[in-house]
């Protein structure tokens, strides 16, 4: 430490120029932390055309991804590593996290970009400096027209509380989280972010895997290591939709998120909700792409959040089917309708995507592979509409749909309070009444001033964002119709 001596007046002198001068760095810096989005976002550039209609919202159809127009959406695109550590470093050692980046992306065209948050980066930067980076994220996706998957990076087994050891000399365990943890993430995330479109699914979590002791991890994982993982995820789900009722999430496979045969007889019983896995080379060594997330695939919505190969982390020779992994990855996917994120944007991450971390090149096998093959499937991102199936809703998500919203209509609007009243606004009046939802999942309405104050029962189904109604109690009611919920009470009734 370097002592001043205070008593001269040069000294003094000297130190308040210093201060002044720290002071004006940490002004700035609170300024640029603090403002409504990053510097360099509407700095002059060749416009990119963003889609007349995006954003979209996504859900699960079968095993489909479809947009809100009920078109099935292949979603394609590259995972971006740890954004809080890029952001926090901006150097060429880890990479840069400005619009660069995102402008890479669309010019490599993709349509989705995958950012994976740490839990170690989550607990020491906090709160306010990962929403900083995930809103500047939003604001450059939203500039050129992409979609993110935001990805809690941790790699484990939460049923057990077991997860992989990384340390590292700054962070600590990187990987290291709980159940708790967990969920407070992404109840936070549901909480800023469910009404933004540009964000696509939430990615529970990274990677699970369980360990028999640790460091040695189980890759003969039975059906119930599976329910177990789909229970908690479950969990997980309830508590992120108070927050955010029809975001689509995705859970992983088991054996580091590659095998998903358990899924298909144990489906996640929660709507909209996607799996993921992660196919790198050799990764079929002890269960078949086709065991694996093939077959599930015919059945569940599956997209590839991660695959890759590099001679610095899965090499292609590890491969073990006919010809080369590249090829054989990429018709898989091609004959499954799978959409996917190709790991990793970076130079500094094997299997790293990117040659230079400023020029954003893509390095000369892996890279230049993925940048052929985004390009080469630009046209079928879209692939028509099929107007999916109404489905029944369950008891609670019906509840969960309505409570503390409205229901719209050509005959007017019912404002659902969660304590059971409810008032409809028809011709400028207003009529209070209650609801209750039954054990049959039938949603019954009573109106003191209608059909002697009669309940009336009807079945909802869900028909994209759209609520079909069929009165099935022989009283009337409304009689059959589609309707939609608007979130809250926008028409203060």
């Amino acid at each position: 430490m370097r002592i001043v001596d205070v008593s001269s007046s040069t000294a003094l002198k000297g130190l308040r120029q210093r201060l002044r001068k720290w002071a004006g760095l940490l002004l700035v810096f609170f300024v640029a932390s603090c403002s409504s989005g990053p510097p360099d976002l509407n700095a002059p550039e060749t416009p990119v055309a963003v889609p007349a209609d995006y954003p979209q919202r996504f859900r699960t159809d079968g095993n489909r991804i479809v947009d809100q127009l009920g078109r099935t959406r292949v979603l394609r695109g590259v995972a971006v590593p740890e954004v809080v550590w890029i952001a926090q470093r901006q150097d060429r050692q880890i990479g840069f996290f400005d619009r660069r980046l995102f402008r890479a992306a669309v010019d490599w065209q993709a349509e989705t970009v995958r950012i994976s948050v740490l839990p170690a980066l989550w607990r020491r930067h906090g709160v306010a400096e990962v929403f900083r980076v995930i809103d500047w994220s939003v604001a450059y996706a939203r500039r050129y027209g992409l979609y993110l998957i935001i990805c809690y990076h941790s790699i484990g087994y939460p049923p057990d509380e077991t997860y992989k050891s990384l340390l590292d000399w700054r962070y600590g365990e990187l990987y290291e989280t709980s159940q708790a943890e967990i969920r407070s993430f992404w109840e936070q995330v549901a909480r800023r972010y469910r009404d933004e479109p540009a964000i696509a699914f939430y990615e529970l979590f990274n990677e699970p895997v369980r360990q028999n002791s640790p460091g040695q991890f189980d890759y003969d994982t039975t059906e119930e290591d599976w329910t177990r993982l789909r229970d908690w995820s479950e969990g997980l789900i309830d508590a992120i939709r108070v927050h955010d009722p029809v975001r689509p999430v995705i859970l992983g496979g088991l054996e580091f998120g590659y095998n998903l045969r358990h899924a298909v007889a144990n489906p996640v019983r929660r709507p909209n909700v996607a799996y993921a896995a992660h196919p790198y080379a050799g990764s079929e060594w002890n269960i078949s792409w086709e065991d694996a997330f093939l077959a599930p695939a015919r059945r569940l919505p599956v997209i590839a959040t991660e695959f890759g190969f590099g001679e610095n982390g899965h090499p292609e020779s590890a491969h073990r089917g006919p010809g080369r992994y590249r090829d054989a990855i990429m018709n898989a996917f091609d004959q499954a309708g799978l959409g996917w994120t190709a790991w990793s944007f970076s130079h500094s991450f094997p299997p790293s995507l990117l040659a230079d971390p400023e020029t954003f090149a893509p390095s000369p096998d892996w890279g230049q592979f993925i940048r052929q093959a985004l390009a080469a499937r630009a046209g079928s991102r879209v692939q028509g509409a099929r107007p999916p199936a109404p489905r029944a809703m369950a008891p609670e998500e019906l509840r969960r749909a309505i409570a503390g919203n409205t229901e719209s209509g050509p005959w007017g609007a019912i404002y659902y309070n969660p304590d059971g009243s409810m008032v409809a606004g028809h011709d400028g009046q207003r009529y209070p009444g209650t609801w209750r939802i039954s054990a049959e999942g039938r949603m019954c309405q009573r109106f003191p001033h209608l059909r002697g104050g009669a309940e009336s029962c009807a079945e909802w189904r869900l028909d994209g964002d759209r609520l079909t109604t069929r009165a099935v109690d022989g009283s009337g009611g409304s009689g059959d119709g589609a309707n939609r919920i608007d979130r809250g009470n926008p028409r203060g009734l």
